[in-house]
């Protein structure tokens, strides 16, 4: 079937098909008001990351909506046409597409195109998010750039399955907007009590998963300090191996370009930081955290921990953690030479690198 269509968000995943990345402070404009092409600068040297794509025209647009305008011959088809549908079907930054129905969703009467183009990207990340929580035996749930309208949609979503969830913001307004929705438990970056609050909250909901979507700086190094906090204000009795509660940070965005940083205090045996998700595959995705601690002949004993993001994947994360922990405490109780032991955490992260990026605009016409 043809639909017009009407309306499509920009969506971070959209952006990387965009402008790959580019610094869009050194964008120009060239061409024609018809057919503009926009040339940005990217990082020195990164090119061979976007060497495969260099000189092709891509489609964007993971999701929209529009009036279905013509339809093949079946009766469930002909059935749409006139109907008003989101589609999931890429390439929506088009005046039409051709598609299948099972690609599309029918709109409640009264709902416009703009009221339906966002049905797909967000709201199935954030049912991934809860699903991803009960399938890894968490009970708990913090997100970052919580005011995002996948953050508000999440807030709602806690609230009808009565998952607690840790809201983190970092400005009073966006604080204000949540707490009107229902949510109970904001934490503020720019506030300087964040830390404590942060670890209140964490000690109110026991969150022991956070889905983290502004990738760089120390914020998902903060939040495993703080669960492993608030998990050690129940302990019975003091461990220098930390708690054995299990603690995980999905990164599945890049807001923050810069490095993912590991605070001094953030111990590798006390949790897993997991990068390079895609926001709505997260049962598919992989990613790998690599961890290493100097031995006295400044040799690293390095130890790799591969996430799968699908059912039985953290069995043996689980049980790779216990063979670590276990060694340690051999270790120290002399049962093999000790040493030396520091830890370092690198998050490896997919992103789109390359000198230079030119994107041309198009459209397609009706056929």
């Amino acid at each position: 079937m043809l639909v017009r269509v009407e309306a499509s968000p920009i969506n971070p995943s959209d952006l990387g098909v965009l402008i790959a990345g580019a610094d869009m402070t050194t964008a120009t404009v060239a061409g024609t008001p018809s057919r503009p092409i926009v040339t940005a600068s990217l990082g020195a040297g990164a090119l061979g990351g976007l060497s495969a794509r260099v000189d092709k025209s891509l489609p964007v647009g993971n999701e929209g909506a529009g009036t279905v305008v013509a339809a093949g011959s079946s009766s469930a088809v002909q059935d749409l046409l006139g109907k008003t549908v989101g589609i999931a079907g890429g390439g929506m930054y088009s005046q039409y597409r051709v598609l299948d129905a099972a690609a599309c969703l029918v709109l409640p009467e009264g709902a416009t195109a703009r009221d339906g183009a966002s049905s797909f990207v967000n709201p199935l990340t954030a049912l991934g998010m809860l699903e991803t929580m009960r399938r890894e035996g968490h009970s708990g749930l913090v997100h970052t750039a919580a005011a995002s309208n996948l953050g508000q949609m999440l807030v709602k979503l806690c609230q009808t399955d009565g998952v607690p969830l840790v809201n983190i913001v970092r400005k009073p307004d966006q604080e204000e907007l949540l707490r009107s929705l229902g949510a109970i438990h904001v934490c503020n970056t720019a506030s300087p009590s964040f830390t404590t609050d942060l670890v209140e909250a964490l000690k109110a909901t026991s969150a022991t998963l956070a889905f983290d979507a502004t990738g760089g700086g120390t914020l998902a190094s903060q939040i495993l300090n703080g669960m492993e906090e608030a998990a050690n204000s129940t302990a019975r009795e003091y461990s220098r191996y930390g708690s054995s509660v299990h603690k995980q940070v999905y990164i599945y965005g890049g807001l923050d370009t810069g490095p993912t940083s590991a605070s001094p205090g953030t111990s590798a045996w006390r949790g897993v930081l997991a990068d390079g998700c895609s926001p709505h595959s997260f049962q598919n995705a992989g990613a790998e955290t690599s961890w290493s601690a100097p031995s006295p002949g400044g040799c690293g004993a390095h130890h790799d921990v591969r996430e799968y993001l699908h059912p039985g994947g953290f069995t043996r994360r689980h049980a790779q953690a216990r063979c670590v922990q276990q060694l340690r405490q051999a270790s120290d109780r002399g049962e093999v030479p000790r040493h030396s032991a520091s830890a370092t955490v690198t998050a490896t992260r997919q992103t789109t690198t390359g000198s230079r990026c030119v994107c041309e605009s198009s459209s397609r016409a009706a056929p």
